[in-house]
């Protein structure tokens, strides 16, 4: 397992924020071609992250970047070795700045102990929040509670706190919708 690359690769992915997928997936395949191929690095990747994130949770600490990173590994496995389904980037931006319920969650469904259910138990009642896609939100940290978001109906690959701010980002997010939404066709196609 090499740790430099889980780091670097990680923090590859916060660069890419904003940009296209498919410009974030040549970036890092430009980069990286080696390392995306050996699915053992991946996970090894992932499962580090994963750890990081549990330790710091039961420290009392801020685990964010811990589940954003195991998510991205875990999109690119699923994508390029378990061909299971096309990576959600999105997925991945939005842990980046969640709340303690959520990284609790996320972290606590991925790990083979129970370490963290006493934790979660303390967590659960706090509110799920998600973070609005549109730039120019209306909030102004662009978090809102998960259960009153609105996902784009074509791609499903990005979420808005309202009606309005979806509208608003449409010109913004319509190239990367037909994108996504093509990859996804693709995806589907080959798998027949």
């Amino acid at each position: 397992f090499d740790l430099k690359f889980a780091l670097t690769i990680a923090l590859s992915s916060n660069r890419m924020v904003g940009a296209t997928y498919t410009e974030t997936w040549e970036a890092i395949q430009q980069e990286f071609p080696d390392a995306l191929v050996d699915d053992v690095i991946l996970k090894n990747a992932s499962s580090y992250y994963l750890s990081k994130g549990t330790d710091l949770i039961l420290q009392g600490s801020i685990v964010e970047p811990n589940t954003s990173h195991a998510c991205f590994f875990e999109q690119i496995i699923a994508q390029l070795h378990e061909k299971s389904r096309p990576a959600n980037m999105s997925k991945v931006i939005e842990l980046m700045g969640t709340d303690q319920h959520t990284a609790v969650k996320f972290i606590r469904e991925r790990i083979p102990c129970n370490c963290l259910d006493e934790k979660y138990k303390q967590v659960k009642s706090i509110k799920k929040m998600g973070h609005c896609g549109n730039e120019n939100c209306i909030s102004s940290d662009r978090n809102v509670e998960r259960n009153t978001m609105v996902y784009c109906a074509n791609c499903r690959m990005i979420n808005y706190c309202c009606r309005e701010c979806q509208v608003a980002d449409w010109s913004r997010h319509k190239p990367r919708c037909k994108e996504a939404s093509k990859m996804k066709a693709d995806f589907k196609s080959s798998k027949r």
